[in-house]
């Protein structure tokens, strides 16, 4: 549970490795690597100061973790494999179209640690107004 979110995070796990972590560290919890990222980026969230919707997309080893807000409220997470520039950038956009993002007024943040952020930062900004790079001594790397 994320409770500064006040969300619940499912997600799945191995179950023959589950039970083996369980048998080994039977006091053990389990937490979804995107926890940590909603907790930070609620808090990042609710630091802004317009009622502007959000997109934050944490990039890392062909991965890209989604999340979208509409003022405090987490309104769509999800997860997606991307091995390349254009895969990320076509994500991105959809789910941008999808979710009824506004070009020119709601915000776009890259987090990661991606080298090619930069380029697909600068496809994005073809597209979307306002699109800006967290730089990374702000969070937490979780890689």
């Amino acid at each position: 549970m994320v409770k500064q979110a006040g969300i619940v995070v499912l997600f799945g796990i191995d179950k023959t490795a589950y039970h083996f972590l369980q048998k080994q560290y039977p006091n053990a919890n389990f937490y979804s690597h995107a926890t940590s990222l909603i907790e930070y980026i609620s808090r990042k969230n609710k630091q802004a100061l317009s009622n502007r919707k959000r997109m934050y997309v944490y990039m890392h080893k062909g991965m890209l973790d989604v999340f979208c807000y509409n003022n405090d409220t987490l309104s769509f997470a999800n997860s997606y494999k991307c091995n390349n520039r254009l895969d990320s950038i076509y994500y991105i956009l959809y789910i941008w179209h999808t979710i009824s993002f506004k070009q020119k007024e709601d915000e776009l943040f890259l987090l990661g640690d991606m080298p090619e952020k930069e380029g697909i930062l600068a496809e994005l900004q073809k597209f979307i107004s306002q699109v800006s790079i967290i730089d990374h001594t702000e969070y937490i790397d979780l890689q």
